[in-house]
């Protein structure tokens, strides 16, 4: 990232070395079924954000997460998983959201989201479903119809990795991973940064495959004219999960 983005979830400890924040709003817990009964067996503390870069001048943040997800979402169609994450915006906020394995969130605001544009992708040569939205404080826009509001956009994006858990001593059980990308910015703002998340796509590298394709927007958007994605930059490529998230997806097993 440019010298106007903060890395926000990694601090340097007094030897430099880079390390995860541990505070409550950095973790995130899974409530894991493991035999498929609807009784959780398993649960997970882990980071929440893979990375996390806040502007250093504008409200703005970008993140990139990775998580599993329950066996009956493993071949819902992206489409349906990300208006389920919008949908959740308003219980959990937009960057906390799980799908599948769900933890407890307890928020005091309330928020509602309305959908700008959404449409087909891909990230690294894996199907991704891209959506844009505003995010506004139910509460606030009551009393004030013009109460500030927050532009989202988020990439979920289906990989070939796997979560492994499991009771001690017993075969560990496979959940499909997700990886999420989103960005936030004040809606004034939002073009401004645009160009740095999509940089930030474009860099993700799974496998030896990078780069992210032009998107081709649902003809239901507002916008149905296609966006092209940022130039590829194939020279720096950003971890899929770097080392400083210890937790969530890892290479699936060769049979």
């Amino acid at each position: 990232m440019s010298a106007s983005w903060k890395l926000d979830n990694l601090y340097k400890d007094r030897a430099g070395k880079l390390k995860p924040k541990k505070v409550p709003e950095y973790l995130t817990e899974f409530d894991l079924d493991v035999d498929g009964d609807g009784d959780t067996d398993s649960i997970k503390n882990e980071f929440l954000f893979d990375l996390r870069f806040k502007h250093l001048s504008r409200d703005a943040t970008i993140w990139l997460r990775t998580f599993p997800i329950s066996d009956d979402l493993r071949n819902k169609d992206l489409r349906v998983l990300v208006q389920r994450y919008v949908d959740e915006v308003s219980g959990a906020g937009f960057e906390a959201v799980q799908l599948g394995p769900q933890t407890t969130i307890l928020r005091e605001k309330r928020f509602a989201a309305q959908t700008l544009s959404r449409g087909q992708l891909t990230i690294a040569r894996q199907p991704a479903y891209e959506t844009t939205f505003d995010v506004a404080n139910v509460d606030e826009v009551a009393i004030n119809k013009a109460a500030r509001k927050t532009r989202v956009r988020i990439a979920l994006v289906r990989t070939p990795f796997v979560y492994q858990t499991g009771p001690a001593g017993k075969p560990a059980a496979q959940f499909a991973v997700l990886m999420l990308a989103g960005y936030a910015n004040l809606p004034e703002d939002f073009d401004k940064d645009l160009p740095d998340f999509e940089g930030l796509l474009n860099r993700i590298q799974i496998g030896e495959e990078v780069s992210a394709t032009p998107v081709v927007l649902d003809p239901l958007s507002v916008d149905a004219t296609p966006r092209a994605a940022a130039a590829p930059v194939a020279s720096v490529v950003a971890p899929a999960a770097p080392p400083a998230s210890s937790a969530v997806a890892v290479p699936a097993a060769t049979p």
